[in-house]
């Protein structure tokens, strides 16, 4: 089988194509094959002009993050980007890598613990919390506004 994909690459930068072929024949699936034993990957030769270069003049690059829309919808498409690259400076709290999730076409309001507590307060008088440590570590930090 042959799987192909169009890929958008948005954000700056130099990105050099590669590629790996898995099996060389449909006999890797194993129903009815016991005795197949699939190959190891092997690299695609990829010619080197198959560079390609993306400079971030577009309007939804990540130099013009700061003048997207807000958001409406969750789960926006978008990437993780580590914090100390970022182009501007941003009160998104970073994850353990220091990266931040910044959508693709729009951009996250970042609400303090004070607005969020207010918000849930007025849409949701009743909430039922379930999980584990990490569930109740974060129940914590909005029941006491961060501290």
């Amino acid at each position: 089988y042959i799987y192909e994909a169009d890929v958008v690459l948005r954000d700056a930068d130099t990105y050099i194509p590669a590629g790996y072929i898995e099996y060389r024949n449909g006999l890797w699936n194993g129903e009815g094959h016991d005795d197949v034993v699939p190959i190891g990957a092997e690299q695609l030769m990829v010619p080197a002009d198959a560079v390609v270069a993306v400079e971030d003049n577009h309007a939804f690059g990540l130099s013009n993050y700061p003048k997207l829309p807000l958001c409406t919808e969750p789960n926006a498409d978008g990437r993780w980007i580590a914090k100390d690259k970022l182009p501007f400076s941003t009160t998104l709290p970073p994850d353990n890598y220091n990266r931040v999730w910044l959508p693709y076409d729009c951009q996250l309001q970042p609400y303090t613990y004070k607005e969020f507590a207010q918000c849930l307060q007025q849409k949701h008088s009743l909430i039922h919390w379930f999980g584990d440590s990490n569930t109740r570590r974060a129940l914590k930090k909005i029941t006491t506004l961060g501290q």
